[in-house]
C-alpha cells in the first residue's frame, strides 16, 4: 500500500479495476436496455453512472476531481475517457462481458 507524505493511506488505485480491452468489450444495462460500453451514447453512459452514484459521491466528485469533472461535461466521451472514469470514480458500474450475459441479467431484473 502506498502512503501520502503524512503516512496516510493513499486511496488512489495503482492498477485499473478493469483493463481497457475488457472495458471496451463490455456491456451495461440502463433503463432496462443493454448497451455496448464503447458505442453507447454519452448521455446513456453518464446516466448509467449517475444511477449508481449517491448524491454525496456526485458532490464529492465535482468538488475534488477537476480533471474528471471537466471530462464529465464533454458532449462526447470516447472509450479512453470512459475507461478513465470507470476506473477512477469511487462507484463501480456493473459491466457484463457479453451481450448474452447482460440480456439475461436484464430479463432477471
Amino acid at each position: 500500500m502506498t502512503t501520502t507524505k503524512r503516512g496516510q493511506p493513499n486511496n488512489v488505485a495503482l492498477w485499473p479495476r478493469i483493463s481497457f480491452r475488457r472495458a471496451s468489450e463490455s456491456y451495461l444495462i440502463f433503463d432496462g436496455k443493454v448497451y455496448k460500453l464503447d458505442t453507447c451514447d454519452t448521455r446513456i453512459f453518464k446516466a448509467a453512472l449517475q444511477e449508481v452514484m449517491s448524491e454525496d459521491e456526485l458532490n464529492h466528485f465535482s468538488q475534488t476531481n477537476s480533471m474528471k469533472y471537466s471530462m464529465w461535461h464533454y458532449r462526447e466521451i470516447d472509450m479512453l475517457g470512459r475507461f478513465y472514469l470507470i476506473n477512477l470514480l469511487p462507484t463501480k458500474l456493473k459491466l457484463y462481458s457479453s451481450k448474452t450475459e447482460a440480456e439475461k441479467a436484464c430479463e432477471a431484473s
